[in-house]
């Protein structure tokens, strides 16, 4: 009976023991989950729609595997999708494999080709990012990381006055949130003007003074399209451009 008992004891712990063992696993791979996954998905979409370099050797599929866990590994945003880098990445892989270019007879030509999308996309970045560069709402969305202040052009599609009427925000094609201090009519941040919504307009007004019913200085209306620059709050994000506005 006492033999029953500490096998039966026993067992019981090389139970627990087994789930511990497991549990360290199982933590293991959440640590890697991100890598993993993006490293399999880029491999699935790379993958041949006929017999090509990966059955040509052994050696072949191994550097071509390698090569793949590279790109990832240096540029993670590659397995993200809907990234800009995965999104490039993507179009000229498939673009090569279907001519059948030259470059994909080297086993290491995944990663040669996120090196050279990745530059291209820096050097649009820069450019972009001159001085007086003017973007659209969608071009800014598809930098990471966004810039710290940008000019942006797009149709206003909401309009709401700020802070005791000391702004106005307003919406650019539906998603950019811009916050308009315009300084150049002595409306923000002064005593003598104020934004008032009339409907589907935002008017910047005078204070009314002794005879003066309050003359509008600026109006902002839904459909129109115009230009804010400033900068980003908070920076590292694009939830608000606080800035001017012209139009175009």
């Amino acid at each position: 009976m006492d033999c029953l008992v500490w096998l039966n004891v026993n067992a019981a712990s090389v139970k627990r023991f087994v789930f511990i063992i497991l549990l360290g696993f199982v933590g293991c791979d959440k640590v890697s989950t991100s890598y993993e996954k993006g490293q399999a998905w880029v491999s699935s979409l790379l993958a041949p729609k006929s017999d090509s370099g990966l059955t040509r050797s052994p050696e072949y599929a191994k550097n071509y595997q390698e090569a793949q866990a590279r790109a990832v590994r240096e540029f993670p945003a590659l397995g993200v999708a809907g990234s800009p880098l995965n999104n490039a990445f993507l179009v000229q892989a498939n673009e090569m494999k279907e001519r059948g270019a030259a470059e994909t007879k080297s086993p290491d030509w995944p990663y040669t080709l996120a090196v050279k999308v990745n530059a291209q996309l820096s050097e649009a970045r820069h450019k972009m990012l001159k001085p007086g560069s003017r973007l659209t709402v969608a071009e800014l969305q598809a930098l990471n990381p966004p810039p710290a202040g940008a000019t942006v052009s797009g149709h206003v599609t909401n309009v709401a006055v700020g802070f005791a009427g000391k702004t106005a925000n307003i919406t650019l094609d539906g998603s950019l949130r811009c916050e308009i201090v315009d300084q150049g009519y002595g409306g923000a941040g002064t005593d003598d003007a104020v934004w008032v919504q009339d409907g589907n307009v935002l008017k910047l007004k005078k204070k009314p003074q002794k005879g003066d019913l309050g003359e509008t200085l600026m109006a902002i209306a839904l459909g129109e399209l115009v230009v804010v620059e400033g900068s980003f709050n908070p920076q590292g994000t694009t939830k608000l451009l606080r800035g001017v506005m012209r139009r175009l």
